[in-house]
């Protein structure tokens, strides 16, 4: 792997044989119009894994939440640093103006992070960008919630851009990262089914909007 790194970003190469299967598997994907989506969170995460591997001194471990069941509804990873839990949002986009992230990964207990690492993909130069982070507190402080797709978003000058401070933190005394977030109400069997079912119909071109993250847990979380 080629790694390129300066103060503000990460660049690294992705490798042919990650770029290939991971545009395979992504076919597998039921809604057509996920599949760019899962490809990308595949490529981002074993892209991202082994520079992991390479920097820290623990073994990262991937989240049960980093799957293509789940990429089919919703972007992101999770790779957990002992108890420091990363979350990767990757995206096509060029734009570093603002960063929006799913609600899932900030209001489910399960699944909320410490830090959300901005992540920019090149599919025509097989490459990716961490450009910069931002933690949980600051996206619960200073994000703005948008319902119509139920994302927070922060902008892109108000990310932490330098990573080697990012590094820096993990060798210091922590520092709180997360805001608290109250627990979501369990579900019974049969409301969890009859959400399940209802997210799995072919015809929602956004089966994830259709749930209240409120209602529970849902089959994403299972």
């Amino acid at each position: 792997m080629v790694l390129i790194s300066d103060t503000s970003t990460q660049w690294l190469e992705i490798p042919q044989t990650v770029h290939e299967q991971s545009w395979q598997q992504s076919q597998v994907i039921s809604i057509p119009g996920n599949r760019l989506q899962a490809y990308l969170n595949q490529v981002c995460l074993q892209t991202v894994l082994p520079w992991l591997q390479e920097r820290s001194e623990i073994e990262p471990v991937i989240s049960s939440a980093s799957s293509p069941a789940v990429w089919e509804l919703v972007n992101g990873s999770a790779i957990a640093l002992g108890t420091t839990r990363l979350v990767l949002m990757p995206t096509e986009a060029m734009d570093k103006s603002e960063f929006r992230v799913p609600q899932e990964w900030v209001d489910l207990p399960s699944w909320v992070g410490d830090y959300y690492l901005a992540i920019e993909i090149d599919t025509d130069e097989q490459s990716l960008t961490i450009w910069g982070y931002a933690t949980h507190e600051m996206l619960k402080s200073q994000g703005q919630y948008d319902p119509g797709d139920r994302t927070y978003s922060l902008d892109g000058a108000d990310l932490i851009q330098d990573m080697t401070v990012f590094w820096v933190m993990q060798q210091l005394v922590a520092e709180p990262t997360r805001s608290e977030i109250p627990a979501l109400p369990t579900l019974s069997a049969a409301q969890a089914e009859a959400l399940i079912q209802r997210v799995a119909d072919l015809a929602i071109a956004l089966p994830r909007l259709e749930v209240p993250l409120n209602r529970g847990v849902l089959c994403w979380s299972r």
